[in-house]
């Protein structure tokens, strides 16, 4: 799904004789979703893509509760489509 930029900001701080500290400041990459991120999503999301906008996620549609769904094969198999190729 692509990266996006983060900001790492690491401390040390370091105690003996003498007492010092650090501030480690970096720009990295980070995966927006990795896969197994992805394969473990909760299933009533998803993730949409379209044309000219960022994937974001949505709730899915219950395909049973539009009220065109009894023209829908899932609904009646007397609805399926068949084609023959020539």
């Amino acid at each position: 799904m692509g990266k996006e930029t983060i900001d790492l900001y690491n401390t040390s701080d370091t105690r003996g004789t003498s007492q010092s500290y650090g501030l480690n400041y970096q720009k990295t990459g980070k995966e927006l979703m990795s896969q197994d991120e992805i394969a473990v999503m909760d299933g009533g999301k998803c993730i949409m893509q379209l044309r000219g906008v960022r994937p974001f996620f949505s709730n899915k549609f219950d395909i049973t509760k539009h009220k065109q769904y009894h023209l829908l094969s899932d609904y009646d198999e007397k609805n399926t489509f068949t084609s023959k190729n020539m």
